[in-house]
C-alpha cells in the first residue's frame, strides 16, 4: 500500500473537531497551492484573489519572498511544483512511500520549498520529503537543502541542511510509526539551520548560480 504523508498526518495527529483556526489555515494552505498553480499555468486569479483577500495576503507574501515564481519560463527551469518523490519504507512488506515537493535545483543539488501557514520550524513532514527526495534521486543526504517560508503573521524563512544521521532517524521514526499503534516515536532533533536573508535572498532569486554556503 502506498504511504502518503496525509494517511501518516491522521496516524500520527489527527485534526480535532472544532479547532476553527487550524482548519481555516489547512484551507487556505490548499488555495494557496491552487491559485499558485493557476498562475503558474498563466491563468487569471484576480477575481478569486479579490474575492478572497486572506488568500490575497498569502500570495502577495509568497511572490515577495520568491519574486520569479510567477513566470512560467522561470517556474519550468527553478522550481517544479508538486514533484512527486517515492522511495520505499520497508521491503517485508514492500510498504512505498510518495511526497509532493516543490522542487529547484542549486548547483545540481536539490534544493526544496515548503511555504505556507506553518511554522518555521522543521517538521517531521518536511523531514519525510527531504528523505524521500534523496533516495528518489539517489543522491547523498548532505546534498539536499530545504528553504522553509512561512506566511501570514511574522512571516520569515529558513534553510535546512539535510544529513545522514537525519536521513536514517526519520526513516526508523516513520517504520516504528506505522508499526506502533500505541502513539508516537519521540520526535526528531532539530537540524542545523541558516537565517542570513542576503544569500538565502539570492538563492530564492538565482537558485542555479549562487556558491555553496557552508552552515
Amino acid at each position: 500500500m502506498l504511504i502518503t504523508p496525509e494517511q501518516l498526518r491522521i496516524h500520527l495527529n489527527p485534526l480535532p473537531t472544532g479547532v476553527q483556526h487550524l482548519q481555516q489555515a489547512a484551507t487556505l494552505n490548499s488555495q494557496l497551492r491552487l491559485v499558485i498553480r493557476q498562475i503558474q499555468l498563466g491563468l487569471s486569479v484576480t477575481p478569486l484573489l479579490a474575492a478572497n483577500p486572506p488568500l490575497a495576503k498569502l500570495v502577495q507574501q509568497l511572490q515577495t519572498a520568491l519574486p520569479n515564481l510567477a513566470d512560467r519560463q522561470f517556474s519550468r527551469r527553478k522550481i517544479w511544483l508538486h514533484y512527486p518523490m517515492t522511495a520505499i519504507l520497508t521491503h517485508h512488506p514492500p510498504t512505498p512511500f510518495q511526497a509532493n515537493v516543490n522542487l529547484g535545483w542549486k548547483q545540481h543539488k536539490p534544493l526544496l520549498f515548503e511555504w505556507g501557514l506553518r511554522t518555521l520550524k522543521l517538521t517531521w513532514i518536511d523531514r519525510l520529503k527531504l528523505w524521500a527526495t534523496a533516495e528518489h534521486l539517489r543522491v547523498s543526504p548532505t546534498d539536499c537543502r530545504l528553504v522553509v517560508i512561512k506566511l501570514g503573521e511574522s512571516p520569515g524563512r529558513q534553510l535546512y541542511r539535510w544529513d545522514a544521521q537525519a536521513h536514517e532517524h526519520i526513516k526508523q521514526w516513520t517504520c516504528t510509526l506505522l508499526h506502533n499503534a500505541s502513539g508516537p516515536p519521540p520526535a526528531p532533533k532539530p537540524l542545523k539551520h541558516n537565517n542570513d536573508g542576503d544569500w538565502l535572498q539570492e538563492i530564492l532569486k538565482n537558485i542555479d548560480r549562487v556558491p555553496e554556503v557552508t552552515l
